[in-house]
């Protein structure tokens, strides 16, 4: 179970990510498509990836997911502790 969270939680972000970056690029094909002069178009799309650039940070969803990711596998280790002792208890030693 734990292993199906830590897996949930990376796939929610990374197509959340996916997402994002296909309605970013299809927004950007639309946009510049409707400037005629080539200087003008060719000034958007640089400010549009230096923009791009800066905001490469993780949104909030991604950093949930990254906590719920490590709070998932500490709960395994955990786990897997107590029976490792719970076994070890149980066999006399």
């Amino acid at each position: 179970m734990v292993g199906a969270v830590a897996v949930a939680a990376t796939l929610i972000s990374w197509g959340n990510g996916w997402i994002d970056g296909y309605n970013e690029r299809l927004k950007l094909q639309l946009t510049s498509g409707l400037i005629t002069d080539v200087a003008q178009r060719d000034a958007m799309l640089s400010k549009s990836m230096e923009i791009d650039a800066i905001s490469k940070k993780q949104s909030g969803l991604d950093v949930i997911a990254n906590v719920v990711k490590w709070v998932a596998f500490a709960a395994l280790g955990f786990f897997a502790y107590q029976a490792f002792t719970k076994s070890r208890g149980q066999n006399g030693n």
